[in-house]
């Protein structure tokens, strides 16, 4: 691969990494999903296992890609590596801080 296409992919990467980390947001509306057993099950361990176990995979490797961006003097790679794992691994915990601490909770949740 091309020095550009691996940029474009990191990029892409780094966008579905960081929408897939907002998701821990909750949406208004009625949560319906303990009322459907089978299906109700199926959706809660893939929710588990996408938001709460991928993205920190996912930010891992972007962790580990900094250290060999790092290791081949690529710092502006690496910095933005390490820029996207700190997102993935700290939206969750900001978003609650930031609905704990104001008025406007309503609106996440």
């Amino acid at each position: 691969m091309k020095n550009k296409e691996k940029y474009v992919l990191g990029l892409v990467i780094m966008m579905a990494a960081s929408a897939a980390s907002g998701s821990d947001i909750p949406v208004s509306g009625d949560d319906i999903s303990g009322d459907l057993e089978a299906i109700g099950t199926v959706v809660k361990t893939a929710d588990t296992i996408i938001f709460g176990w991928v993205t920190k995979i996912i930010a891992g490797a972007f962790l580990i890609s900094a250290g060999l961006a790092i290791k081949s003097t690529r710092v502006a790679l690496a910095s933005l590596c390490f820029l996207a794992s700190m997102l993935l691994i700290f939206t969750p915990w900001i978003v609650n801080n930031v609905s704990n601490a104001t008025d406007y909770s309503s609106v996440l949740k």
